[in-house]
């Protein structure tokens, strides 16, 4: 059914339509890789370009090294639910196509750190949400 809508979606948008590997997968990058490979097989059989297609990942260390590998491979990655720089760095360095920026969240924990540090207060990493 999702895929569906992804042919439908491309019939109707110019560039790129993209789907979500379910974040179940989150913490497995074999079967994030199957799935993306799963949902491309499903796509050419309703005549989607893969070039047309954008597969969105959970930016999970498993998730980044997933798109790493996919996008060696020709496949075009999103990755979502970036929260820090650390995980920033290490999607660019993947090379995704995309990397979704949680600016809040980074600008907060940003913030919790600097307070933190000019308080002089134990830093705990479980301050910064996300």
């Amino acid at each position: 059914a999702l895929v569906n809508v992804g042919g439908d979606l491309a019939k109707l948008v110019p560039g790129r339509v993209s789907t979500e590997v379910d974040a179940r997968w989150a913490y497995d990058t074999h079967g994030i890789i199957r799935r993306v490979h799963d949902l491309l097989k499903l796509y050419n059989e309703i005549d989607v370009p893969p070039e047309r297609l954008l597969f969105k990942i959970p930016s999970t260390w498993q998730g980044i090294e997933a798109s790493r590998l996919l996008e060696s491979e020709g496949i075009q990655t999103h990755l979502t639910f970036v929260y820090s720089f650390a995980q920033a760095a290490a999607a660019a360095q993947a090379g995704a196509s995309v990397i979704q920026i949680f600016v809040g969240r980074v600008r907060i924990g940003h913030a919790i750190i600097l307070v933190t540090l000019r308080l002089k207060l134990p830093f705990k990493e479980e301050r910064i949400p996300g």
